[in-house]
């Protein structure tokens, strides 16, 4: 990004988060632009319409996926996927399947969901991402990354929805 530049939009409902989210960067090539975007991610995790202000090259999901339910993780999926320009790709971050779970459940009452890279590919491919693959995988968690179909997608579902 330093050479080329780009756009780069950060999405959280903290303000506070984004508020540091330049703080510790010293300097930022000029080229590459930065925006910080506050937006209820519930409305986006729930399938609601949230305006990003995209279509993106690249989406990043660290951390949302260890909290959702398999069904609000694949509504996830789908939002995630319209906000991409077609070919654009989602990398995303998962705890998977560890002794440490007992740990952040009983110990820590925080409740997560643990998958496999296979169930989290699964979900994904539901909402249509396609070339899914894993990037990392370990004792902890996962990460892995799709590409949202090239070609032609029906905008809504009324069947007088444009297509782009």
């Amino acid at each position: 990004l330093a050479s080329g530049g780009g756009d780069i939009t950060c999405v959280d409902s903290d303000s506070t988060s984004l508020a540091a989210l330049d703080s510790g960067v010293t300097t930022r090539p000029s080229k590459v632009m930065l925006h910080a975007r506050h937006a209820d991610l519930s409305h986006l995790v729930m399938g609601r319409d949230v305006d990003l202000s995209g279509p993106f090259d690249l989406a990043l999901v660290d951390g949302l996926l260890d909290y959702l339910p398999d069904r609000v993780a694949a509504s996830l999926a789908s939002s995630i996927q319209g906000q991409l320009r077609p070919g654009g790709w989602a990398i995303l971050s998962q705890l998977g399947p560890s002794p440490d779970s007992f740990v952040f459940d009983h110990l820590l009452g925080w409740t997560t969901v643990r998958r496999t890279p296979d169930r989290l590919m699964e979900l994904f491919r539901s909402a249509g991402f396609e070339d899914l693959k894993v990037v990392w995988e370990d004792d902890v968690g996962v990460l892995i990354a799709g590409r949202a179909p090239e070609g032609l997608r029906l905008v809504s579902d009324t069947p007088e929805s444009p297509v782009e």
